[in-house]
């Protein structure tokens, strides 16, 4: 995913992605095992890469690239034994700071799935030409075990929140705002941008597997002026 962005673009990289997310999102039964311990295709090609490109989103490429790079130099001789699964999540988990390790643990070692929904959105202009935002959402997360016994955890995970301008019909305007941010229940956000906004995500760049991705954007309907 890295070298696709690299060598073609961050558009091409997201085409990509949406292609790769239909598969990951057809009708098909969420109970499984989690990653670590899954050898099937679809983990290796669809869950896999989606994992590891969000723990890079969230951590950073140097420190993934930094895992990887000590995980070939311990296992460069190419003779037993060789490494594993468990190797490489145990140098993944020494470049995570703590603050993320919660991330790491839903990523590989449970199968997580999480609720993210934009709800209302109002968005008041300042006297100084700025506008001041009131965001509202809802966050869930659920680990589903592979006879499909679902377990609420409580949803203290650090999540993006965008807005955009106004844009051609189909399109994102240009981008106002993108920070993550720390989610729990229902929650407001309160945001300040320089130019009237038009949109608001949560979660804009689908980093976390949400079966519902249609609910995560709101439009402002009717800026209050």
């Amino acid at each position: 995913m890295v070298l696709v962005e690299d060598t073609f673009g961050k558009e091409h990289l997201e085409r990509l992605m949406r292609v790769l997310r239909q598969e990951y999102l057809t009708p098909r039964s969420v109970a499984d095992v989690p990653l670590l311990k899954s050898t099937d295709k679809f983990s290796g090609y669809r869950r896999g890469p989606f994992a590891m490109y969000a723990l890079k989103e969230y951590v950073g490429a140097e420190k993934v690239n930094l895992a990887l790079k000590r995980l070939l130099e311990k296992f460069d001789s190419g003779q037993p034994p060789l490494p594993t699964s468990l190797d490489l999540y145990a140098e993944l988990k020494t470049v995570t700071p703590d603050s993320l390790q919660y991330l790491l643990k839903d990523l590989f070692e449970q199968n997580i799935f999480w609720k993210l929904k934009a709800e209302k959105i109002i968005a008041t202009p300042t006297e100084e030409g700025k506008w001041n935002i009131k965001f509202e959402v809802t966050t869930k997360k659920e680990a589903i075990d592979k006879e499909g016994n679902v377990t609420e955890y409580p949803m203290n995970d650090f999540v993006e929140i965008a807005v955009y301008a106004n844009s051609p019909e189909g399109e994102l305007g240009e981008l106002l705002y993108l920070k993550k941010h720390l989610k729990s229940g229902e929650q407001t956000i309160k945001i300040t941008v320089s130019k009237e906004p038009d949109l608001a995500g949560i979660d804009p760049n689908r980093l976390l597997i949400d079966k519902d991705i249609y609910d995560n954007f709101i439009q402002i309907i009717g800026n209050i002026k």
